[in-house]
């Protein structure tokens, strides 16, 4: 679901990142977009991205970057269908603030060795938990927390949730 989240306007942002004034940033992010793919397994996105990172690095012209991209979107599109189309599911199967034998309190636990291990799954029960957490006035600090998830600031949303422990626990006791 990060996935989508982050990457379904790719040709946006890396139109915009070659506009910036860093140079480097088109790079970056096709760069990130090749490892983020790879740990999904969406090895053909991952290979196009690859190629695209290539072009950035060794100054390709302006036509060979421009149907990188176009081929690196229609690598990506049947994936971030896919995902789309299996949201909901992905919240029910995999995170625990879903599952009926596990609440809340256990998915913020999850979050939290989660977002200590700098693992990519944090975005997934984060995703869940901002459902849990709309209405709330934690519906602002998951959003920002889904943030730093999404900018793989993994420190940064550790401490968003540390800082609003007590919050996150009170939604954990109304959900027992």
């Amino acid at each position: 679901m990060q996935f989508v989240d982050t990457q379904q306007d790719f040709t946006r942002t890396f139109d915009a990142a070659r506009r910036d004034t860093d140079p480097g940033a088109p790079l970056r992010l096709a760069h990130t977009l090749k490892g983020v793919a790879a740990s999904i397994g969406a090895n053909q996105v991952a290979n196009a991205a690859q190629i695209l990172e290539a072009d950035c690095r060794d100054g390709a012209a302006t036509a060979i970057i421009a149907e990188h991209v176009k081929q690196l979107v229609a690598a990506m599109a049947p994936v971030l269908h896919s995902i789309e189309a299996h949201r909901e599911a992905l919240c029910e199967d995999t995170a625990p603030a879903q599952q009926h034998d596990q609440g809340t309190g256990q998915a913020l636990k999850e979050l939290r060795q989660a977002l200590q291990n700098f693992d990519t799954q944090a975005g997934t029960i984060a995703s869940c938990l901002q459902q849990a957490a709309a209405g709330t006035a934690l519906a602002d600090p998951m959003a920002r927390l889904l943030e730093h998830i999404d900018n793989f600031d993994f420190e940064g949303a550790l401490a968003l949730l540390l800082e609003n422990e007590a919050a996150f626990m009170q939604l954990a006791s109304a959900d027992a």
